[in-house]
């Protein structure tokens, strides 16, 4: 995800964190996804792997994967906030 994701989110009022703050760069993706399990969180990605390891934990809190071809951060960014409100307010 564009680096200016965490910030649009909690601008628009989501408790977000950035695996880069919490120095999980590197991290696997399964070791990521059990870190946002154990905190509550909802994993929001572009990697394809976040799909196998929710759907191999029927109770995890929530991936939301963004498959945005060519779109410029800005557009990324705008369409994640627009689907969320879109879900938000549903």
């Amino acid at each position: 995800m564009p680096a200016r994701t965490v910030e649009a989110l909690r601008a628009n009022g989501y408790d977000a964190v950035d695996v880069r703050e919490l120095q999980m760069a590197a991290a696997s993706d399964p070791v990521i996804f059990d870190y946002a399990q154990t905190e509550d969180r909802v994993v929001i990605s572009r990697d394809l792997g976040f799909a196998g390891l929710a759907s191999g934990n029927p109770s995890h809190h929530g991936v939301v994967l963004l498959r945005f071809a060519g779109l410029r951060s800005d557009a990324v960014i705008q369409g994640l906030l627009a689907a969320l409100g879109s879900v938000r307010a549903g």
